[in-house]
């Protein structure tokens, strides 16, 4: 059977790689299709099944696509992903006929093979039909997967051409910061088996090795949310990377997981920059509102520490935090000035529902008591919430990088900010995100252009 990935982006993501190899190593096809127009249609024709993986601050757009396919070529519609795991009543939406709840590797393969041999698929592990609702399968053990079908993207010389590409060598985030899902998926795989989990080092390089061979591949960027939350796996890794890879490489951390003598050790293996959250430069949002549990002591530490080491660092931080003060979010930018962080980034906070910051807003009254996923902007362009200095810190959003990367025009930007939204911010934005993309991801200008005209076309709709 044929199976057809649907996307709204040009930009690879794991989950339908790591699907796509499953699905070819047990005989059937795949194909990607990121449509450019209303005529993406004639190229699912031949399909046994669309799947579609989304996010909830953009699911409205698979589902509009979904309604299109069914009512054209009437095939089989599966819905994967973080949306669909959270909230999988989507089911009940007439074009979806099957969603798959957590990891979906086995479940999509149970799937379509049902579907070629006409079998029942009301019984699969992971997946929800019309009539059931599945438990998930235990956790998959990483090992006996097979490499990501990084072919499925690669169609795009765009994508196949990028020098940096991505790995990753984990699943599961042990911590529960209240503005991410990562509590839910706790609670789904609850008595299933170990819920964080880690391929051996020796497999990760192996990979990389296979794409360094088949591929342009200048800087390895690993995707992991907690790359060196296990610190003997991190040294271990280092260890061997320095020997059998060394070309530069990038991952995340948080600012209070390693020691002196493991950064040294990363920067031995040609660790080129590394990326954290900051998330709010005020102890208070950070730990009290956000629950991240890291003091600003571990942020200036590390800082200090990469800066003597010469690893370049990016940040990752929020602004429109409930109960945020403009002065709390200033100190935000006065933080990374401080700390003079290379590629800052921040995006507009979002309450996404079922999070444990969802319910907060609902009982300060920041949004309203029905408030849905259908209500979420975009961390991009504005914030949802009833909050204070609303058009104050949407500015600010704007101007964030640029307050950062030239801080004697922050005073400036503190007074420009009391404006009306207008296309310059906007503008500005843009072109800072294309700046961030050409230190982040050792991309070309052009290429680095083209990331920031597609984030236009996805957030900024006039």
């Amino acid at each position: 059977m044929k199976v057809f990935f649907l996307q709204d982006m040009l930009f690879e993501y794991f989950g339908p790689m790591y699907l796509s190899a499953v699905l070819k190593k047990n005989g059937h096809e795949t194909e990607i299709v990121i449509p450019k127009d209303k005529d993406y249609i004639k190229e699912l024709k031949g399909a046994g099944l669309v799947a579609l993986s989304c996010m909830s601050s953009g699911h409205q757009w698979y589902l509009d696509r979904a309604k299109e396919i069914k009512e054209q070529l009437g095939i089989p519609i599966l819905f994967g992903g973080p949306h669909p795991t959270y909230f999988p009543e989507i089911i009940k939406e007439s074009q979806v006929d099957y969603v798959c709840v957590g990891e979906g590797e086995y479940a999509i393969l149970d799937l379509v093979n049902a579907l070629e041999q006409g079998k029942d698929t009301e019984h699969i592990p992971n997946i929800w039909t019309k009539n059931n609702k599945n438990d998930v399968r235990p956790p998959l053990d990483l090992d006996t997967l097979p490499f990501p079908d990084r072919e499925l993207f690669y169609k795009y010389k765009f994508l196949r051409n990028m020098p940096t590409k991505k790995f990753i060598t984990g699943r599961g985030c042990p911590f529960q910061c209240t503005f991410c899902y990562n509590h839910k998926v706790q609670e789904l795989y609850s008595g299933k088996g170990r819920f964080v989990r880690r391929t051996s080092p020796q497999r990760a390089i192996e990979e990389i090795k296979l794409v360094k061979e088949k591929y342009p591949l200048k800087t390895v960027r690993f995707s992991d949310d907690t790359f060196a939350m296990d610190k003997k796996w991190f040294n271990d890794f280092m260890t061997i990377y320095k020997k059998e890879i060394h070309l530069p490489f990038t991952f995340l951390l948080r600012a209070d997981e390693l020691d002196e003598d493991s950064i040294r050790l990363a920067k031995e293996a040609n660790c080129h920059s590394v990326y954290f959250g900051i998330e709010s430069g005020s102890e208070r949002i950070r730990n009290e509102v956000l629950k991240k549990n890291i003091m600003n002591k571990d942020i200036y530490r590390t800082a200090k520490l990469l800066k003597k080491y010469k690893i370049k660092f990016g940040t990752y931080n929020m602004v429109g935090n409930p109960t945020e003060t403009l002065e709390e979010a200033f100190s935000t930018i006065q933080m990374n000035i401080d700390i003079k962080a290379d590629v800052p980034f921040c995006s507009i906070i979002q309450p996404y529902p079922r999070t444990k910051l969802y319910d907060i807003c609902i009982e300060k009254g920041l949004i309203k008591k029905d408030f849905s996923a259908d209500d979420l902007t975009t961390m991009y362009e504005e914030t949802p919430m009833h909050i204070e200095n609303k058009k104050e810190i949407e500015n600010l959003h704007k101007l964030f990088y640029i307050s950062i990367k030239f801080p004697f025009i922050f005073p400036l930007v503190k007074k420009a900010i009391k404006l009306p939204h207008n296309p310059l911010f906007n503008f500005i934005f843009l072109l800072s995100y294309a700046h961030r993309s050409f230190k982040s991801f050792n991309a070309g200008l052009l290429d680095s252009i083209k990331l920031g005209f597609q984030l236009k076309k996805t957030v900024f709709k006039s």
